[in-house]
């Protein structure tokens, strides 16, 4: 999973790449409250249950990034609706 965030104030806009299904993944509805983000992305690749999206909440702590992701429309196959997946991941700064 790579998570390109922009953040503007308290908004945050970009892309998720969640894997191969279900793709590159536009954000929408991207806020930050301190060391916290939240935002919904829907990808572009089909399946038989349909493109899935996903919620995101992230928690950020020093450089590491503590991401739960939950398909919460669509899912199915590797991302089975309404389960949650905990990721840890880096901060990468540009």
């Amino acid at each position: 999973m790579i998570l390109d965030l922009k953040v503007n104030g308290n908004i945050v806009t970009g892309t998720a790449i969640i894997g191969v299904w279900p793709g590159e993944a536009p954000i929408s509805d991207g806020k930050i409250e301190g060391n916290h983000i939240t935002f919904t992305a829907t990808g572009h690749v089909g399946s038989t249950t349909g493109i899935p999206t996903c919620q995101f909440d992230v928690a950020l702590q020093d450089d590491e990034m503590h991401v739960r992701l939950t398909a919460i429309k669509d899912g199915g196959g590797p991302l089975p609706q309404g389960h949650a997946f905990d990721y840890v991941g880096k901060r990468k700064v540009d």
